[in-house]
């Protein structure tokens, strides 16, 4: 497998988290639709357009598949 996977999303007490697989070495971008984000720790926000906000993760290493928790905030 090559694109990023979400393996999982759900509401935190503070807004929500998803869990996701990428390739190590690897900078995936995913575009949110909903309530726009103040933070996105675990990743970076690449842009804010109306209620789609991009992100970015990075996944570290060089080999293999990795997994990366990103918790999101309204």
């Amino acid at each position: 497998s090559h694109g990023l996977r979400v393996l999982d999303f759900g509401g935190a007490a503070a807004g929500w988290t998803l869990l996701v697989e990428g390739n190590a070495g690897e900078r995936y971008t995913l575009k949110l639709h909903g309530a726009a984000l103040s933070a996105a720790n675990g990743a970076s926000i690449v842009s804010r357009d109306g209620d789609v906000t991009t992100i970015a993760v990075i996944f570290p290493g060089t080999r293999g598949r990795r997994t990366a928790s990103v918790n999101l905030k309204p």
